[in-house]
């Protein structure tokens, strides 16, 4: 297991740096999802290869994703910025 410090360096999946700052973000998901999402945690936080809040089961997933859909549709590189970002009904729909 890598020291705590190490672990905020690198985003796992991605290889990109993780990052200091944090920012806030507020979405909505199904009752379900959250349940199961605060079970994990609960489970595992204790565990090396385990998340110990919300915010580190979230972080790891959505990055995992991301380096996911880089890889399909951009050739394995980050997607360029977007900028500012939409508010409102999803994207493509």
């Amino acid at each position: 297991m890598r020291a705590e410090a190490d672990m905020n360096d690198i985003t796992p999946d991605s290889g990109r740096p993780a990052g200091k700052m944090k920012e806030s973000l507020s979405t909505r998901v199904p009752r379900s999802t959250l349940a199961a999402a605060r079970a994990a945690v609960m489970a595992t936080a204790g565990q090396p290869e385990g998340c110990r809040s919300l915010t580190d089961l979230i972080t790891q997933a959505v990055d995992s994703k991301v380096a996911e859909l880089e890889r399909e549709f951009n050739g394995g590189e980050p997607f360029p910025d977007p900028g500012p970002f939409r508010i409102g009904r999803p994207l493509g729909g």
